[in-house]
């Protein structure tokens, strides 16, 4: 026997002998507290939605050297113990989501040698997550649980990561006192990185993923952006959720139209009509805010007036480019200056023409040559 199912059979003790071949258990939906497994031929063990409050050590002697998956999600697991995972030497996935993690032992995970590829601890009550060297982890979820930030040493054991789900964790950016200071600056560690969730993080600034070349999916959603600017966004990033946010403004556009960006989510979000949101059009599928059920997911605010967002963009213009407007305001300065030294030289002209006429009619009256017999009269006398 290899292949062995025995889910839904209100079981509460699983015992496997030594001598056992089996190599796939399933043992789901049961009632389990207590698990005994002597046999090192397992490579996939499944006990999810059981009643297990510890984690499963062999017996002296054993080692699970063929164990490629095991499941514990939804069970009640409060504590992961010294080299927990050192039983487990060829592991490649491993799920404990669901249960009530609150420590990790900084030897749980062994130094070297952990060839496992993705690691499952969503849903528990982990404040922090010690930093152990898996170089070949590609998938970690510590989404819905109590961080309260991560070691910057974490993500440098952590070179092929690909694929980093942190959604949920509301205290993960408490201890960040500045963008500068902030953990999430040793993020470009992962130049592997895929996907990265920080969705309900209540996350208040946009942090600057414009390096990440790999990056083809960021979840910031349900964080507290005031806005969303497109010069700290990956380049090939294919799509981006940033709803329910506070969003009002969209900064550097021009940046997300030259990019890979193929879908937008910015719905619920209390954006400012302006121009600069036609440009949103294009990554927003025409089902998701075009129709009239849509519109209180989709909107924009004039004054103190709302809009359906589909109703503003079916009747606003384009912004000028910068150019534009540079050279038109450049025009308008110097059409002004001309029009001023115009003004200038006519009225020089017409004070000098009224001041030569004034002064030709002093000397027409002061000055009056005499008449040659007015000249001999007086020389007579």
């Amino acid at each position: 026997l290899e292949w062995l199912d025995i889910s839904h059979l209100n079981l509460r003790t699983l015992i496997i002998p030594r001598h056992c071949k089996i190599r796939y258990l399933k043992a789901n939906d049961n009632h389990l507290d207590k698990v005994f497994i002597r046999a090192n031929s397992l490579e996939t063990l499944f006990l999810e939605r059981n009643n297990l409050s510890s984690w499963i050590v062999p017996p002296p002697g054993t080692t699970f050297t063929h164990m490629l998956t095991l499941s514990l999600s939804f069970n009640r697991i409060p504590y992961l113990p010294k080299n927990a995972l050192a039983y487990y030497p060829q592991l490649q996935h491993l799920d404990i989501s669901q249960n009530v993690l609150a420590n990790l032992s900084t030897q749980s995970f062994p130094i070297i040698g952990m060839q496992i590829r993705s690691i499952n601890m969503s849903h528990n009550k982990l404040s922090r997550f010690v930093h152990p060297i898996l170089p070949s982890l590609l998938l970690l979820d510590l989404s819905n649980n109590a961080l309260e930030g991560l070691d910057s040493y974490l993500l440098a054991g952590l070179p092929l990561l690909q694929h980093f789900y942190l959604k949920s964790n509301v205290g993960l950016f408490s201890k960040c006192s500045g963008i500068s200071q902030c953990w999430i600056m040793s993020l470009n560690q992962l130049g592997n990185l895929i996907d990265l969730d920080i969705s309900d993080c209540n996350l208040e600034w946009q942090p600057d993923l414009s390096s990440f070349q790999a990056m083809r999916k960021l979840d910031l959603s349900r964080n507290r952006l005031s806005s969303l600017d497109g010069a700290l966004l990956p380049r090939n990033l294919y799509f981006l959720d940033v709803s329910e946010n506070l969003i009002h403004y969209l900064f550097n556009d021009t940046c997300m139209k030259n990019s890979e960006l193929r879908e937008m989510d910015i719905s619920r979000n209390p954006l400012i009509c302006h121009c600069t949101l036609l440009q949103i059009i294009q990554w927003i599928p025409n089902d998701a805010y075009s129709t009239s059920t849509n519109d209180y997911l989709y909107y924009c605010f004039s004054g103190s007036w709302q809009y359906p967002l589909r109703n503003y963009l079916d009747n606003a213009t384009a912004c000028l480019s910068t150019r534009s407007v540079w050279f038109s305001a450049l025009f308008t300065i110097i059409c002004c200056i001309l029009a001023i030294t115009i003004i200038l030289a006519v009225f020089i002209f017409v004070a000098n023409s009224n001041r030569m006429s004034h002064c030709g009619e002093c000397l027409l009256f002061a000055y009056k040559p005499l008449r040659t017999s007015d000249t001999s009269f007086a020389v007579q006398i």
